[in-house]
Order: C-alpha cells, then sequence, then structure tokens
C-alpha cells in the first residue's frame, strides 16, 4: 500500500536525521536543533553547529536554521522560528514547510563549514615494531609510527 504524504514526509526525515528521532510535526522541531540538523544533513557542512546547538535557546536556533535553509537551500519560509517553537504551532504549517527539503538544491557560494571534507583515515600510515612484531619483547617499549601527513 501507498503510503500518504504525511507519513512519506516523516520517513523521509527520519531517514535525513535518524539521531533526531522525530516524531511528529510538532514537539519534536520545538527547540530548533532538529531544522538544524535537518539543513546540515541537506546540504552538509551548511550548519555544522545543529550538534552542538543548546536546546534552551529554541527561537535563535529555528531562526538560523531556517535563514540558511532560505538563503542557501530556496526554502521559503511559509512559518515563522516564533511559529516552529510554539508547542501550538500548526501541523500543517510545518509539514508544508518541511515538504520543500526533498527538492531542494544548495545554491552557488554557500558557505559550507568544515564537516564537508572530512578527513581521509584511509590515507594514515602506521609503521614500526610496536605493530609489525619484529624486535617487540614483553615489558619494553615498542615503536609505532603513525603519519597522517597524506589523510588532509
Amino acid at each position: 500500500p501507498k503510503r500518504g504524504g504525511k507519513e512519506a514526509l516523516l520517513q523521509y526525515i527520519q531517514n535525513k536525521i535518524p539521531h533526531k528521532n522525530i516524531k511528529n510535526f510538532r514537539s519534536d522541531w520545538n527547540d530548533g536543533t532538529a531544522v538544524a540538523a535537518l539543513v546540515d544533513a541537506h546540504a552538509p557542512g551548511l550548519c555544522p553547529e545543529a550538534d552542538t546547538m543548546d536546546p534552551n535557546n529554541a527561537l535563535q536556533n529555528a531562526t538560523y536554521a531556517m535563514q540558511l535553509g532560505d538563503d542557501w537551500l530556496g526554502i521559503p519560509q511559509v512559518l515563522g522560528p516564533e511559529d516552529m517553537t510554539n508547542p501550538h504551532v500548526d501541523e500543517l504549517s510545518m509539514m508544508t514547510y518541511l515538504s520543500q527539503f526533498p527538492e531542494a538544491e544548495l545554491k552557488e557560494g554557500a558557505p559550507i563549514g568544515p564537516k564537508e571534507d572530512p578527513k581521509d583515515i584511509t590515507k594514515v600510515k602506521v609503521s614500526g615494531s610496536g605493530i609489525t612484531g619484529d624486535g617487540a619483547r614483553v615489558g619494553k617499549p615498542a615503536k609505532i609510527i603513525v603519519d597522517c601527513s597524506e589523510s588532509g
């Protein structure tokens, strides 16, 4: 059976930001951190501070994330941050706003932060007697060399 729009949108959001454990279109959005996480999940590095935002600064979080979404993803604010952070936020308004994310595209020149460029740990080189076992002795220090120069 085909899922309705509400279930499909919720599924999309849960897949994008599983760590936020989103179950509804009201209270789960009130502290502004979920919309910030969604902005960053949609465009990694656009809102790298999403994971460290203070949930007590709800209006500030929502305002910042929604402005990023508006400026760089072209997602108009069909409701305001003060609406999103209200426990009685209109569910349909929230769904209308959030339904714009799947089709949104990052604009040229967006201020992508450090999350966009992760270090490549496959280029870390580890060597020495402590790794190979050559000349390693019980109770004696073993040499281990870690070279991260090519990992970024």
